[in-house]
């Protein structure tokens, strides 16, 4: 949140103040007031604020004096004046001190809403434009986890370019190279309390810093309902087994049901951001699935490489009726057990075949055909074209 600071010698314009705007929800935090200036000036120091609205006629240590004192300490503070019609003259001397505003009193709440929302629009562009090298060193070791998160959800949700995609990456030593992967988890217990989601969600994040390698490039974070995972990825078949023991360990160990989905960010680090959204659509989709379907659609995109993977199996495990699994998976997946299974298994021979270094043969054994020739013909079924062709496509023989 922007941090705010009032500075009035009067008790009731500064209550008037706190009061007269729902600050929270312009994501403003009053962080201090001051009843002179060198109260201010203290608490200037301590908290840093990003705006001030300040009297400019104070006791001890009057406006302009104050003002010539914050711009060494906070130089990006937007300061704005509160003044009378009597000292107008004087708050034209603090405008050539490069102050943000002023306001004459009484402040008028429209007009003060008018300013801080200019101030903040300033703030923001300042703050976009400001290169991640100007933060101290400091601060980049103490809060390492949140300049991360919050640089990774600028760039998925704000339209940043790849400059300074590249720059930041650079100056964070976050070696974020192609292919990297996203994986995405969300419990599925729709009658999970706050405090059970999140009692829920920090044991899945140890669960996965537990099971990942010791890696400083890998990153787990919560965007809303999810819990993100950002690895790179040396070896595709790696990338999907890290993926099945996460699945497994949080559903086995820790008996929680969720919905998990996985990805890779090819070609370009500018896919980021697609990729990224594209996962988040596959989490939201999930929601409409009943447990048992949500359970058997899991158990099949953790166990589809092995050959002999039955309906009967899965219905055993999801505590169903064959019968009625095969007409719960046709009602929400659109598709019978076969048909998703094939579905699944060349989408993941489409991740596997971007290592140029396996065969087709290797590529159908890691997704469960025991054969080139049965693998050939179900993915023709799927994407139109044989294997070898889309390899051929793809730049790989």
């Amino acid at each position: 949140m922007w941090k705010l600071l009032i500075a009035d010698d009067e008790p009731k314009i500064r209550r008037g103040l706190r009061r007269v705007l729902d600050w929270n929800d312009m994501d403003i935090n009053v962080v201090a007031e001051a009843e002179d200036g060198e109260v201010a000036l203290g608490l200037i120091e301590k908290h840093e604020p990003h705006i001030l609205l300040v009297d400019i006629n104070m006791p001890f240590l009057n406006g302009l004096e104050l003002i010539e004192k914050i711009q060494k300490i906070v130089p990006e503070c937007m300061i704005i004046i509160i003044t009378g019609y009597d000292e107008f003259e004087y708050a034209h001397k603090a405008l050539r001190l490069k102050v943000y505003d002023y306001l004459l009193k009484p402040v008028l709440k429209n007009k003060l809403k008018d300013v801080i929302n200019g101030a903040l629009k300033e703030l923001k562009e300042k703050e976009n434009k400001d290169s991640y090298e100007e933060w101290n060193k400091k601060q980049l070791k103490g809060n390492i986890q949140t300049i991360k998160e919050t640089f990774i959800k600028r760039w998925i949700y704000e339209d940043i370019d790849e400059e300074e995609i590249n720059k930041t990456l650079k100056f964070l030593g976050w070696n974020i190279t192609i292919p990297v992967g996203i994986l995405g988890v969300k419990t599925f217990k729709r009658n999970y309390t706050y405090e059970d989601k999140k009692t829920s969600n920090e044991k899945i994040k140890k669960t996965m810093e537990g099971i990942l390698p010791n890696n400083t490039y890998n990153f787990i974070f919560e965007d809303g309902d999810h819990i993100i995972l950002i690895a790179p990825i040396k070896k595709m078949i790696n990338w999907l087994e890290l993926g099945a023991k996460i699945d497994i360990q949080i559903r086995e160990e820790l008996q929680i049901e969720v919905a998990m989905a996985q990805d890779i960010v090819e070609e370009n680090i500018l896919n980021f951001t697609k990729t990224y959204m594209k996962l988040k659509e596959d989490l939201k989709s999930m929601d409409s699935y009943t447990p048992v379907v949500l359970y058997a659609k899991n158990y099949i995109d953790t166990n589809y490489y092995r050959g002999n993977l039955s309906l009967k199996e899965v219905a055993k495990v999801s505590q169903v009726n064959p019968d009625y699994l095969s007409k719960l998976l046709k009602k929400e997946l659109g598709m019978t057990f076969i048909e998703y299974l094939t579905k699944t298994r060349i989408k993941k021979s489409l991740l596997f075949m971007e290592d140029t270094n396996m065969k087709l043969y290797e590529v159908a054994e890691q997704v469960g055909y025991s054969t080139q020739h049965y693998f050939s013909r179900a993915f023709k079924k799927i994407m139109g074209t044989c294997p070898l062709n889309h390899k051929k496509g793809n730049g790989s023989s």
